[in-house]
């Protein structure tokens, strides 16, 4: 793939982002707090990684510095984002693989959705959701109190959740693998 490199209006004349998922600094002259000039080369700048895994950027203009992730940078230059949306999805998961072919604009529930699909979070429920107050041998309790017929009420207070929580139980939105 050839490798086209492009400016976003907030950088110009400063940095160059590529299609290949690559920032450069571009040659210029920065005045310096003592008066001298101090000429700068054009250079491919190296990325670090955050917490999450993404490669980002420490940039300066005009003295105003600031960290943004690269996929950010490459997909605003090369993504043309008609539908508004706020995130950046990278399409085969790895989150350093910022080449355009690899990403796309989504919004926040397209981007969980693509996660959870392709294994890259686990979505937990039943026993294994950190809120979970219920387990199955409460919630087997549960659906035989319903069927012999004890309200949803009762058994919501006596095991501590909500009459919607026993709803949902007993219409299968919840807990349906018990």
């Amino acid at each position: 793939m050839i490798e086209i490199w492009k400016t976003l209006p907030e950088i110009k004349g400063f940095y160059e982002v590529s299609n290949l998922g690559r920032v450069k600094s571009l040659a210029r002259v920065i005045d310096r707090k003592h008066g001298y000039p101090l000429p700068i080369k054009e250079k491919i700048m190296t990325n670090c990684l955050d917490k999450k895994g993404y490669a980002r950027m420490r940039l300066s203009v005009n003295k105003i510095g600031m960290t943004i992730k690269v996929h950010r940078l490459v997909a605003r230059a090369f993504i043309v984002n008609k539908h508004n949306k706020k995130q950046v999805n990278h399409k085969n998961g790895i989150k350093t693989d910022n080449n355009v072919n690899n990403l796309e604009w989504a919004t926040n529930r397209e981007n969980h959705i693509h996660a959870v699909d392709n294994n890259l979070i686990k979505y937990r429920k039943g026993n294994d959701h950190p809120m979970a107050i219920l387990n199955s041998d409460k919630v087997l309790i549960i659906k035989e109190r319903l069927f012999k017929g004890d309200t949803q009420l009762s058994i919501a207070n006596d095991f501590g959740v909500n009459h919607s929580t026993i709803c949902n139980i007993k219409t299968g939105r919840s807990w349906k693998n018990v």
